[in-house]
């Protein structure tokens, strides 16, 4: 689960790429990020810095590092996929600020309600909060060490490639939040992709033939994956035709099919349908190469 605050804040122009940074940029994040680290109980955090992200936590630096390492190792890697490692690519001032926080109930509940000022109940599944208009842009992940599937490491660096992907469609220019099954499952599949060992890429790619070859293949088909439908067996889905639509033989047809959620003047509300005809697809045909795709891998 995820979420994307809107900041009362005017829309600031972006600075040229992370290699345009401005030391006054990143010294104002650097204290904004202090000030929300005191209000969601965070008494004395710890920094690790890279060449692109500002990393907060409440653990040890020994730990943080690592962690950050791998997050940016995932901005690299998927900067350069989605083309905004270049020196015009547009990111935003400074650099992304990341608050990796292993408590969820004493660290990650707190800066949602004190320093997003959210009010009511929150969704019990919700991990990944990305703030990203204005100066002092955000990544915020809430969940401990031991949770089940994903570790906070690789959730902090799915919430890094998730919010590159937002940016490359403009949402942060414009009010618009992509589809969930999109930007999760591209956050993940960029993760796996990032890793150096190829570990979580291999199992995935064992898993996702296992699928295929068990299944009947005809009873499930690329638009299940945007649909209602639930069964055992759709996140596999999901994920394996995200990394199809980004990392396949279409590759190139991604940025289109991205940004073909940006309301526009011909459309308010784009869907799945419009961003797969601004791509020049067509689900059916994209049900057939996927699986193509994925039974000659």
């Amino acid at each position: 689960m995820i979420r994307h605050p809107l900041a009362a804040v005017a829309f600031a122009v972006f600075a040229i790429a992370v290699f345009g940074q401005k030391a006054d940029d990143v010294k104002k994040q650097k204290a904004a990020a202090e000030e929300a680290m005191k209000s969601a109980k965070v008494d004395k955090p710890t920094l690790h810095e890279t060449d692109a992200l500002l990393v907060y936590s409440s653990l040890p630096a020994e730990k943080l590092k690592p962690l950050a390492e791998s997050a940016q190792a995932t901005f690299a890697f998927t900067a350069k996929a989605l083309k905004l490692d270049g020196k015009d690519a547009k990111l935003w001032p400074g650099k992304l600020t990341v608050y990796a926080l292993p408590d969820r109930t004493k660290e990650f509940v707190p800066f949602l309600k004190l320093v997003e000022q959210r009010s009511g109940k929150l969704d019990a599944d919700e991990i990944i909060s990305l703030k990203l208009r204005g100066n002092e842009p955000y990544a915020a992940v809430g969940r401990t060490q031991a949770a089940k599937g994903a570790n906070l490491e690789e959730s902090v660096s799915q919430a890094v490639a998730m919010a590159l992907l937002n940016q490359k469609a403009g949402a942060p220019s414009v009010p618009f939040s992509l589809p969930t099954w999109l930007e999760t499952n591209f956050g993940m599949i960029a993760t796996y992709r990032a890793e150096k060992s190829g570990k979580s890429l291999a199992a995935f790619k064992v898993r996702t033939a296992q699928y295929f070859t068990k299944s009947k293949i005809g009873l499930f088909k690329a638009d299940d994956a945007w649909s209602d439908k639930t069964y055992a067996g759709l996140d596999t889905i999901k994920l394996s035709l995200v990394d199809y639509l980004a990392f396949g033989p279409d590759a190139e047809k991604f940025e289109k099919f991205v940004t073909g959620f940006r309301p526009n003047d011909q459309r308010s509300d784009p869907d799945v349908g419009s961003a797969l005809e601004a791509a020049g697809l067509k689900a059916d045909e994209l049900d057939v190469a996927w699986k193509k795709w994925v039974m000659k891998k």
